[in-house]
């Protein structure tokens, strides 16, 4: 190999699978890492790019790690070259065991100088770029946190509380710090010691889990003394234990809303990024609440008033001489559970000549209705004149014109129905058997009605020709005598 490389062989060409000579290099000593640093200087000098050549160690790596082969893999990981190389996506063997939910592996590469800080080729480090973020974000946080106290990982809560002992006196400005004295560093110091101190506690002096440990179990539950079932209330005024329960309410309330308004100042004092505009900001809202409550107060108070001097007006007789004075109201009868705008609109467009469009719609139907009755009755009384004893062929008739008028007036009614504002104006559809039989009875009732009228003219017409024949008779009989 080391002759080829010499003659002028190609350091960079690549396979089909884009594979270069360094690989299969690499792979015929079985992943051993400790041939890697001579193959690497090796093919560097003939002007291979290192970039590619991280990238086939890194693959070579993850075939090793997932054929479970410890032994190269804890060569690879005793060399520095080899913890923190990239594959093709720029991601480095903590991506993978992050990804892959490894914590083994995970610890492995932080205690063998893991940077976790390396971001691959979208711009993602292992925290941003893993889906197990409780595997190894407590762990680098506990180790960050001992590497702050200054004490190994398998250290003694003693230990702890002596290293924070130190480190508080040595930080802190009061206690003759002098130039060491640094309150950010103080504060660092003491949230390390609580994440330690948080870890421990689930662990006795002997390392025993709290699991394993014996709890005294007690059969009776315990139960307050009568004197001492109020003392919840917080010794709150005199009253009736309802009213007292009530009082001590309102003092939570009103202390909770002070404790809130004062943690937020204090926290927004005490904060090293807040700007004075922040402050500003935080004062300006405090005095605007105050504002507001005198404020309600205020209005409260002149309404009050005014009220007073409404009354003592109205006593005195000032309102006297107005128009309705000592009057009842006017009634109204319209129906109040109709919106009050919507009634003044209507009363508006009224005024002004407008109708609604159901009303207009219901007097169409109305009149088409009577109009097509009145056609029906015409036809029935036509055909009777010419075929008087033909029921079933007027019947038949009638249907056929009634169905064509009919139609279009139920079309309107089921318009009419669908935008009238009351279920008691709606209209049933017209039936077609129902308006022929109507029209066939009101032609037959006519029809009889015309001739007893005839009837009745015929013998008022008798009796005038008696009279005008007896009265001509006896002008003439006049007229002989003389």
């Amino acid at each position: 190999m080391k002759n080829s490389l010499e003659r002028g062989a190609n350091t960079n060409l690549e396979d089909l699978d884009g594979k270069t000579p360094f690989y299969y290099a690499s792979k015929k000593f079985q992943g051993d890492p400790n041939y890697y640093e001579k193959i690497l200087k090796l093919f560097i000098t003939h002007g291979a790019q290192l970039e590619k050549l991280q990238e086939e160690c890194a693959e070579l790596f993850k075939l090793a790690w997932r054929k479970t082969d410890k032994e190269i893999v804890n060569k690879w990981l005793n060399n520095s070259f080899c913890v923190n190389m990239k594959d093709k996506t720029g991601e480095t063997v903590l991506h993978w065991a992050i990804e892959d939910g490894n914590k083994q592996l995970v610890e492995k590469l932080i205690l063998h100088g893991g940077d976790a800080s390396i971001k691959n080729k979208a711009l993602l480090d292992p925290v941003d770029a893993m889906e197990h973020v409780d595997i190894v974000l407590p762990y680098c946080k506990l180790k960050e946190a001992y590497y702050t106290l200054g004490l190994e990982e398998n250290a003694e809560i003693e230990q702890v509380k002596q290293a924070y002992v130190r480190l508080s006196y040595k930080l802190h400005p009061d206690t003759g710090g002098g130039a060491n004295a640094n309150a950010k560093q103080l504060e660092v110091v003491r949230e390390a010691y609580k994440y330690v101190i948080k870890s421990m506690e689930f662990v006795d002096c002997n390392h025993k889990p709290l699991a394993e440990q014996e709890y005294k179990e007690f059969d009776i539950k315990h139960t307050a003394p009568q004197h001492r079932q109020f003392l919840e209330l917080g010794d709150v005024g005199p009253g009736t234990v309802f009213e007292r329960q009530k009082q001590a309410q309102q003092i939570k309330f009103s202390k909770a809303v002070e404790n809130t308004r004062e943690y937020s100042f204090e926290k927004a004092n005490m904060s090293s990024t807040i700007d004075q505009s922040s402050l500003v900001s935080i004062q300006d809202r405090r005095y605007a609440d105050r504002r507001a409550k005198q404020n309600s107060k205020m209005t409260g108070m002149i309404e009050r008033v005014v009220e007073d001097m409404i009354l003592a007006a109205m006593n005195a007789g000032t309102f006297s001489n107005l128009k309705g004075a000592g009057k009842p109201l006017a009634q109204d009868l319209s129906n109040p559970y109709i919106d009050e705008t919507d009634k003044r609109i209507n009363k508006v467009l009224r005024n002004n000549g407008f109708i609604p469009l159901w009303i207009s719609r219901e007097g169409d139907i109305r009149d088409g209705a009577a109009l097509m009755r009145k056609e029906l009755v015409e036809e029935a009384c036509r055909y009777r004149q010419r075929k008087p004893e033909d029921l079933k062929g007027l019947q038949t008739i009638l249907r056929e014109g009634a169905h064509k008028r009919v139609q279009p007036i139920n079309r309107l009614i089921r318009d009419y129905n669908l935008i009238t504002p009351v279920l008691d104006r709606q209209l049933m559809q017209l039936s077609v058997d129902k308006e022929a039989d109507r029209a066939i009875k009101q032609a037959i009732e006519k029809e009889k009605k015309t001739t007893d009228g005839d009837g009745v003219k015929d013998e008022q017409n008798k009796n005038m020709d008696t009279k005008i024949t007896y009265s001509v008779f006896k002008t003439v009989l006049q007229l002989f005598r003389q």
